[in-house]
């Protein structure tokens, strides 16, 4: 976290109306921008819009708020107000302004977009501040009323003024209370460019890869009465493995092949039967020595249903340990058997295989087309 103050640049001297950049479209219909053409009081316009709210097209008009205009006070100040006044103002009306701005950011990749960041927070534990959106162009700039932040910023929860994270609205008074002391920040994404900490050297390759895929049949199990069936916990199909396939992919040609596929009797048992004879032939050749040498083994949702079918079937051998890391007392977020580390790709890609398969770019296609 950072603290936020205007860029130099944009430390303005002059104030004129600016119409709500186009970047910004997305929070238009929750930011009212009063048109003072002919004056330089975008300031005073904008809290009295906030006060005395009016709907339609009136509601950026001026005329909509002259009659208000002696309900304020800025002695010693003079328009426009800068952001360094705002504290003068607020004591003198007992009112708490918010302002936040724009900056451009990047993404992780490098793509530019613009962010909001709060430029001054009020002091005043007013219940009802008043948000303030600070828009600037060249040497102009301009205050407009954020009628509701959260929407502005298109947040479904209520929005921290000093963080913008959402929190819920039993949460929002605690969090502001430690978070205030802290003044305003925003959060700083790092991009290839700068700030990313490169570990590439420390990484272990992984030489083995093992792709399997279990397919079961519900064989049903006998209920004795009909009061049983309409209790929700009680079973009424076994899933059954029914076959697999699987296929490993490896850095030494000699041990990559095809899909392999089984379908018949005890087919868990078959399928332990050849991860294991896999296991030491990939050891072998590879040369796998080290504890930390682990050939993965990649099930498409292992944790929600496949893992039960291998931890049944491996607690037959008494000679082989489980370590396991679970999620709860039903789900594991992967499980080793010697050197078998079993993991989850839907934790990665949280989407069914056929839709996977579905996004696949088809490599005969081009995706660009030359003129």
């Amino acid at each position: 976290m950072t603290e936020t103050t205007p860029p130099k640049r944009h430390r303005l001297e002059k104030s004129s109306y600016l119409p709500i950049p186009q970047f910004l479209e997305y929070g238009w219909s929750h930011v009212i921008n009063v048109r003072n053409e002919s004056d330089e009081q975008c300031f005073k316009w904008s809290i009295l819009a906030a006060l005395h709210p009016v709907e339609g097209k009136l509601a950026e008009e001026v005329s909509s708020y002259e009659r208000f205009q002696d309900e304020l006070k800025f002695s010693d100040l003079e328009f426009p107000i800068k952001l360094q006044d705002i504290p003068r103002f607020e004591q003198q009306n007992d009112i708490s302004v918010n302002v936040f701005s724009y900056i451009k950011a990047k993404t992780a990749f490098g793509r530019q977009f613009y962010e909001t960041s709060p430029v001054h927070l009020s002091q005043l534990n007013n219940k009802r501040p008043i948000d303030l959106l600070y828009v600037y162009e060249e040497r102009n700039f301009h205050y407009c009323w954020i009628k509701d932040l959260s929407k502005w910023l298109n947040k479904k929860d209520v929005c921290c003024r000093y963080c913008l994270n959402t929190f819920q609205e039993n949460d929002i008074e605690e969090h502001t209370r430690l978070c205030k002391p802290h003044g305003p920040q925003r959060v700083n994404i790092p991009y290839p460019e700068k700030n990313i900490l490169n570990h590439n050297a420390k990484d272990t390759k992984v030489q083995c890869i093992i792709y399997a895929d279990f397919e079961c049949f519900l064989e049903p199990v006998e209920v004795e009465n009909k009061e049983m069936l309409e209790n929700e916990k009680t079973v009424i199909n076994i899933h059954k493995p029914s076959g697999f396939a699987y296929k490993v992919v490896s850095t030494k040609a000699e041990l990559n092949t095809d899909i392999q596929v089984y379908s018949g009797e005890d087919a868990a048992k078959k399928f332990i039967d050849e991860l294991l004879e896999l296991e030491n032939s990939i050891k072998k050749k590879l040369n796998l020595k080290n504890k930390i040498d682990m050939i993965p083994v990649v099930f498409h949702n292992l944790s929600r249903y496949d893992s039960h079918i291998i931890i049944q079937e491996f607690q037959k051998l008494k000679d082989e340990d489980i370590e396991c890391l679970p999620l709860n007392v039903q789900e594991f977020i992967s499980f080793s058997i010697s050197s078998l580390r079993f993991i989850d790709s839907y934790r990665f890609l949280n989407k069914s295989l056929p839709s996977l398969v579905a996004s696949l770019v088809d490599s005969s296609k081009s995706c660009c087309q030359s003129s």
